[in-house]
């Protein structure tokens, strides 16, 4: 900023009141605000445990995957001096027993328990919660304190600076981009391997002669075909924006589809008995906790062998899609 810089778009840095008492602060303030977050936010990017040890770990809506794993390529682990993709990576194959080298560490699905639940699940904005994990046995106890941290979590607050750089790397990155990086083709993926977890778990059960498998195949392959498209006209546009005003208003047309798409999701009558969640692929489930139960009202038909709430949940996804697909489509055309 001291050499001139300013973001292309707004970064408004946020700190809650009230979390853990229904997430009240940043509930409030999203509903005061939706009209205009409808309208112009991005993305929302949640902190809410920055660190408690050395191991990160992300959830987030998978259009945002790619940034996310691009912005860990460029932040040091302090510990091992490898990037913290790398370290991520290492520590997730590890785990599984794998070996692969294409294998990619997980990224979680959004549940709720912190203050992104407002602008995810309330408005359609994309989101992710990051932050560094370990053994954090003081959890919400006296000894969760200064000390503990300063002897034990972190002792030299230096994942601290990572989990800042990471987020600063995110957000200006989202800030400065002539073409939004949301790429919308790993929603789609993530989409049908939910539908196909669910799927098995209806046949199980004998419960799935109230699915319309083709119905919701054929709507998350016009849905991945028009985000492959929406990709390669970004690139196109991004590459042409400073040479051409022509291409420089289509992209400003596009980042808007990039937004939308998202609050395509979003269903305005709600999620069946909890009308305030309105993400069609994204909630907490009913007896999850904080967890994310994705496909929400489908998969609870399915554990209350509900076939005709099994069948409106699924039909109510297919038109999320459908949704998102033509917001995607215009955009580019």
């Amino acid at each position: 900023m001291k050499q001139g810089w300013q973001p292309r778009r707004t970064i408004i840095l946020c700190s809650w009141d009230g979390e853990e008492y229904g997430l009240i602060g940043s509930t409030e303030w999203a509903e005061e605000n939706a009209a205009e977050l409808q309208q112009k936010a991005v993305a929302y990017l949640n902190v809410d445990v920055a660190v408690n040890g050395p191991n990160y770990g992300v959830s987030s809506v998978p259009s945002l995957w790619r940034l996310i794993r691009a912005a860990t390529r460029e932040v040091k682990d302090p510990k091992t001096g490898k990037t913290i993709y790398q370290q991520w990576q290492d520590r997730a194959r590890e785990q599984r027993g794998e070996l692969d080298e294409e294998s990619e560490a997980r990224i979680g699905p959004l549940g709720s328990g912190s203050d992104y639940t407002p602008f995810l699940q309330h408005l359609g904005i994309a989101s992710t919660d990051m932050g560094f994990n370990g053994d954090y046995g003081v959890y919400h106890s006296a000894y969760d304190s200064f000390y503990w941290m300063s002897h034990f979590g972190d002792p030299d607050f230096v994942y601290h600076v990572a989990a800042a750089q990471l987020w600063g790397t995110m957000a200006m990155r989202l800030a400065d981009a002539d073409g939004l990086s949301f790429d919308y083709t790993d929603y789609a993926n993530q989409i049908r391997e939910y539908f196909d977890d669910s799927t098995r778990l209806a046949k199980h059960r004998h419960l799935e002669s109230s699915i319309d498998e083709k119905s919701i195949n054929d709507a998350v392959k016009n849905f991945s075909e028009e985000a492959m498209r929406v990709e390669k006209e970004r690139q196109k546009l991004v590459a042409d924006a400073d040479k051409s005003s022509s291409s420089a208003a289509k992209l400003r047309r596009l980042n808007d589809a990039l937004m939308g798409a998202e609050r395509a999701f979003i269903d305005e009558r709600g999620l069946h008995g909890r009308p305030w969640y309105k993400h069609e692929i994204y909630a907490p489930g009913i007896f999850t906790g904080y967890a994310s139960q994705p496909l929400t009202d489908f998969r609870q038909a399915i554990d209350d062998r509900n076939l005709m709430a099994e069948k409106e949940g699924l039909e109510r996804i297919i038109a999320a899609i459908d949704r998102a697909t033509e917001v995607l489509r215009k955009g580019r055309e």
